[in-house]
């Protein structure tokens, strides 16, 4: 028995594992295919979105809002606190703004877009009014991920 329940926590790890390392993945290739830089600051208060950056070379995550290139929101709450921030230093058009939220992609118009999951898949979308608003041109790949709206 005892070998059966040890070998169930070591298979949920690996896949807990394997997870982590497919999500970190597809952020490497959205962020990239939006801001063609060597390496992307992001800011992010998602504690789980904290655990999957802090394992890539590539996307380094930043305490300090101004120096993010990339904001990643999960909730409203958080979304507003930013916001608020970025309209009293009037930097608005300074850092893009991505959601982990469909709710948050539609009702907040300074999100760029959004990777969420729903009934179990991945979903990506980008407001085409909102990437020419922060002049982001996405490779031919992500084009059918463009909307013009919600």
């Amino acid at each position: 028995m005892k070998k059966i329940l040890v070998l169930m926590i070591l298979i949920y790890g690996h896949l807990y594992a394997l997870d982590k390392q497919s999500t970190l993945k597809i952020y490497h290739q959205i962020f990239f295919a939006m801001l063609p830089k060597d390496k992307i600051k992001v800011y992010t208060k998602d504690k789980e979105l904290l655990e999957i950056f802090k394992y890539s070379k590539k996307i380094i995550p930043v305490t300090n809002l101004e120096e993010s290139d990339i904001i990643v929101v999960s909730n409203s709450h958080t979304y507003q606190k930013i916001d608020h921030f970025l309209q009293h230093e009037k930097k608005k058009n300074d850092h893009i703004i991505f959601a982990t939220d469909y709710h948050l992609l539609k009702e907040y118009p300074y999100i760029v877009g959004a990777l969420y999951w729903k009934k179990g898949r991945s979903q990506l979308l980008f407001l085409k009014s909102r990437l020419e608003k922060y002049h982001i041109t996405l490779p031919d790949d992500y084009h059918q991920f463009i909307v013009e709206s919600l």
